[in-house]
């Protein structure tokens, strides 16, 4: 276990602490600012009057953004007009892009980061002599392989996380579940039933249901041995992706397929675990995207025949300013429901998919 240093601990603390102070000093002097500027602590300014008779005057006032012209005389009452604003231009200097909005907060977290982890590093006696980065450190083995710092390998997990959603909807059977329930629900004409959170949980259910062969075979050859120290991080990362290239591959179309080889200029491939995933990865979305509309088509047909029969029963009764959709509807969630339409859809969707 590392020494600590309870001095560089404290001089951490203090850091953030003056950190956190800054910040809030500077949000409320924008605030005060914001209400010192405010439309409601500007006065009324008289920019010019001109005398236009013996009797009258014209007068231009300037109130908040807005300029106004006062005719008076003294017979009537005066006349009030708006006059229109004229575009003004920001000076470069006040007109940031968007580029540097962004990029701004960006650095400033970026430094925060360097410094913050150097002072932890420092605080816990991390060795800092590497890459000159105490909290980026990587040394290598007896054996030859590599560890990194913990600070390295939450940064790698964080990245990871904000790819996983990718790789959900991207590389299992996410996305044409999704869609045929979409499609569904649009067919039974329900609007928002049900909600985009069920359909997702479904969609999400369903997707581990036909993947856990998937994921049984991922632990017990890559995460298992990865965990007990047996295979190194590479090793396992390459043995799960060789394991979902053969998922993906064997549910995609072949002219799919050929046709992103073609594009590519790569090709023919001995066997799957030759096909680079720039290939694979776009060839497997698109088969998704198309097999997910062709089911949705076979489902939507026998709704569409209950809405065109009773638009036609509603045309001949002369009921033309009924909608039929709202006649349909009851008859079209009672055959769903007679026919148990959502085991029938789900277990159809489950049975398209090609595992193992």
């Amino acid at each position: 276990m590392p020494y600590l240093d309870l001095n560089k601990i404290a001089v951490v603390l203090i850091f953030l602490i003056i950190l956190v102070v800054i910040q809030v000093v500077v949000k409320r002097s924008k605030l005060s600012q914001t209400n010192l500027d405010g439309p409601n602590n500007r006065a009324i300014k008289i920019i010019q009057t001109v005398a236009v008779s013996k009797f009258s005057s014209a007068s231009v006032l300037e109130c908040s953004d807005s300029s106004f012209l006062i005719v008076s005389n003294r017979n009537g009452s005066p006349a009030i007009i708006e006059l229109p604003k004229l575009p003004q231009k920001m000076p470069p200097s006040k007109a940031p892009t968007g580029a540097c909005k962004l990029m701004k907060p960006f650095f400033l977290k970026f430094i925060f980061y360097l410094m913050f982890s150097s002072l932890a590093s420092s605080a816990l006696g991390q060795d800092g002599s590497v890459l000159g980065m105490p909290a980026l450190t990587s040394s290598v083995g007896e054996n030859g392989e590599a560890t990194y710092s913990l600070s390295l390998q939450i940064l790698v997990l964080m990245t990871v996380l904000t790819v996983v959603p990718s790789i959900v909807l991207g590389m299992t059977a996410f996305t044409r579940v999704i869609i045929v329930l979409s499609i569904l629900r649009q067919a039974l004409g329900t609007q928002q039933t049900p909600p985009n959170q069920v359909l997702i949980a479904i969609a999400l259910f369903i997707t581990f249901y036909v993947m856990n062969p998937i994921f049984e075979v991922i632990y017990e050859t890559a995460l298992n041995p990865y965990l007990e120290g047996t295979k190194s991080a590479q090793l396992a990362l390459a043995a799960a992706t060789d394991i979902l290239k053969e998922f993906m591959v064997a549910n995609t179309r072949s002219d799919t397929m050929n046709m992103f080889a073609e594009m590519a200029g790569e090709g023919p491939f001995e066997n799957t675990q030759a096909i680079p995933l720039s290939i694979v990865l776009p060839s497997f979305i698109t088969s998704e995207l198309k097999t997910a509309f062709e089911i949705g088509f076979l489902i939507f047909l026998p709704f569409l025949v209950i809405d065109i029969v009773i638009a036609s029963i509603l045309m001949s009764l002369g009921m033309m300013m009924l909608s039929p959709m709202l006649i349909s509807l009851p008859f079209k969630l009672l055959l769903f429901v007679l026919v148990d339409g959502w085991a029938m859809t789900i277990g159809s969707l489950s049975s398209t998919f090609v595992v193992g």
